[in-house]
């Protein structure tokens, strides 16, 4: 894995990967407390990993998975606006090209949402 500055190319609906990155970046912004949103891109092997972490207040461990169910959220409505959408269409989406979604995360301290794309 080697951290990348050059360009990928992917073949997929690019609409719907920027629906993807898009989503996810919001979430990134909503939930980071103001925060810096960090980006990274690198290169393995046969896909492109896309990492997007917020240094907000975290997701519980048990909810990391969760959340990309429909209409789940990790914060009451109150908290935040939105239906609990976005993950979900985002996972679908990455699904059908064949790559995936998930988070990584800790109480306190951020969350990291990674997409993997085939190259």
């Amino acid at each position: 894995m080697k951290d990348y500055s050059g360009t990928l190319e992917v073949y997929a609906d690019s609409y719907r990967l920027e629906q993807v990155f898009v989503n996810i970046f919001i979430n990134a912004m909503k939930y980071g407390a103001g925060s810096p949103v960090l980006i990274s891109v690198k290169e393995l092997s046969e896909m492109v990993m896309i990492e997007i972490t917020d240094l907000g207040q975290g997701i519980r461990e048990e909810d990391c998975e969760r959340i990309f169910h429909r209409f789940e959220r990790a914060v009451s409505s109150h908290e935040v606006s939105g239906l609990g959408l976005g993950l979900y269409i985002s996972r679908e989406i990455m699904s059908l090209h064949n790559g995936s979604v998930y988070a990584r995360s800790e109480l306190g301290k951020g969350s990291t949402f990674i997409m993997e794309i085939p190259l």
